[in-house]
C-alpha cells in the first residue's frame, strides 16, 4: 500500500465532498453562508463524536461575550447551550474546544476581521475552571497560557492573497496581539496553509501551538491542504482540555434576593 497516495486521496475526497456540499446548499448571493453550513456539516461527520458543531456566540461567567462566530466546536457531552430568541446560541467558553471563521476570499480586511473575531473568543476567561477532560483532568485547572487548555482558533478559506503578501499581513496581525490570542491555523485549501514551527524537548515541530512558536511555516499543496487542516484540527481535539462551567456564576445567583425559612420544631424531631 502506498500510504502517501492514500493520504492524498483522502485529502482530495475531503475537498471534493466539501465543494459538493457547497453546491447543494448554495443559494444566489449566499455563497458565504453556504460555505459555513457545508463546513459545519462536514466537520460533524469527520471529527470525534464528542464534538458538536454550530454557530453562535461564546461567553464567560464574568459576563463577557465574543463576536458572532461562524464555527463553534464544543463538547456535546458537557456543554449547556443557551438559546435565546431568533435562534441565537451562546456557548460557555469552558466547554468550547475550537472556533473558526469561514471566508470565500481572504483580503487584508477579512484577515483582520477574522483575527479580531477569534481574539474575542480567546480573550474570554476560562482559566481556573476545573478540568473535566484532558491532561490532568480531575485534578488540575485550565491554564491561560497552556496550548492544550486554550480554545483552538482557525481561519478557513477558498482563496486568499498571493503567498508573500498573505504572510506579511499575517505576521503584522500577530505582532499586534499577545500569543495566547493568536489564531492557531490558517487554511486556504486551494493555495496555502499557515501554522507555527518551534522546538519542544529539543525536537523541532510543525503544528498549531503558538505559545512556544519560533515562527510560522507555510504549506503550498492544493492536493494536501484540506487534509492537513483536518489532521491538525483533529489532533488538537483529541488532546484538548475542557473545564467544568460554573452555571451558578452564569446565572449570577449572588444577585438573587433569598430568604431562609425554617421547619417547625416538630418536623425536626
Amino acid at each position: 500500500m502506498d500510504l502517501q497516495e492514500l493520504v492524498r486521496l483522502m485529502s482530495t475526497e475531503l475537498r471534493q465532498n466539501f465543494e459538493k456540499r457547497v453546491r447543494l446548499i448554495s443559494h444566489p448571493g449566499e455563497i458565504g453562508t453556504a460555505r459555513e453550513e457545508a463546513l459545519r456539516t462536514m466537520l460533524e461527520s469527520y471529527l470525534p463524536q464528542r464534538c458538536g458543531v454550530d454557530t453562535g456566540f461564546v461567553i464567560d461567567s464574568d459576563g463577557n461575550e465574543s463576536n458572532q462566530i461562524d464555527i463553534v466546536i464544543f463538547d456535546r457531552n458537557y456543554s449547556p447551550v443557551f438559546e435565546i430568541v431568533n435562534e441565537k446560541r451562546y456557548f460557555p467558553c469552558e466547554t468550547v474546544l475550537a472556533v473558526g471563521e469561514v471566508k470565500t476570499e481572504v483580503n487584508t480586511r477579512q484577515l483582520e476581521d477574522s483575527f479580531e473575531k477569534i481574539e474575542s473568543v480567546k480573550a474570554l476567561n476560562r482559566a481556573g475552571a476545573k478540568k473535566m477532560i484532558g491532561p490532568g483532568a480531575f485534578g488540575e485547572r485550565l491554564e491561560e497560557n497552556k496550548h492544550i487548555d486554550q480554545i483552538f482558533g482557525f481561519i478557513f478559506s477558498k482563496g486568499s492573497m498571493n503567498i508573500d503578501t498573505l504572510v506579511e499581513k499575517y505576521v503584522e496581525q500577530l505582532e499586534e496581539r499577545e500569543r495566547n490570542l493568536w489564531p492557531n491555523y490558517f487554511c486556504d485549501y486551494n493555495n496555502v496553509n499557515i501554522g507555527y514551527h518551534g522546538t519542544y524537548d529539543q525536537r523541532s515541530y510543525l503544528g498549531a501551538d503558538a505559545m512556544g512558536a519560533e515562527g510560522i511555516y507555510t504549506t503550498e499543496s492544493e492536493e494536501m491542504n484540506f487534509g492537513l487542516f483536518h489532521a491538525v484540527l483533529n489532533w488538537f481535539l483529541t488532546q484538548a482540555s475542557i473545564g467544568r462551567p460554573n452555571l451558578f456564576s452564569y446565572y449570577d445567583t449572588e444577585s438573587i434576593s433569598t430568604e431562609s425559612h425554617y421547619f417547625d420544631s416538630e418536623y425536626l424531631e
